[in-house]
């Protein structure tokens, strides 16, 4: 009869255990997924205000296309006018020009950038 009383304990601590694992795992796994779902939303917006720039020229006026969407994003005569279009309609937006030049806020000027090289990136954190 002891063996039995030991055994329906064991059967209800192993139960127990099972149960609070079980739920402490569906926490953890919950979490994660939120933060895989709040990551890739950010990815989305991020993606949709970075905009790598087709220029193309007809005629007298430029206009820009977002190369990755083929979207339109502005036109005008000059760089000046189509930045300032584009500023219009994208106020907090980033434009990646060809040539290693980019446009954003606050100045609104066509600016160059370099891009580093990974080895360049790591010694200079290094220091």
């Amino acid at each position: 009869m002891e063996f039995i009383t030991e055994f329906f304990w064991f059967c209800v601590k192993a139960a127990f255990w099972y149960w609070v694992i079980s739920i402490v795992l569906a926490v953890i796994f919950k979490r994660a997924e939120n933060k895989a779902e709040q990551k890739n939303e950010m990815m989305e917006k991020l993606n949709g205000m970075v905009h790598r720039v087709r220029e193309e020229q007809l005629g007298d006026t430029r206009y820009w296309f977002d190369d990755d969407t083929g979207d339109f994003l502005g036109q005008g005569q000059t760089s000046d006018e189509v930045i300032e279009h584009v500023r219009n309609r994208f106020p907090a937006h980033l434009f990646f020009l060809p040539e290693c030049k980019k446009v954003h806020a606050p100045t609104w000027k066509i600016e160059s950038y370099q891009i580093d090289s990974l080895a360049s990136i790591l010694d200079s954190n290094r220091k």
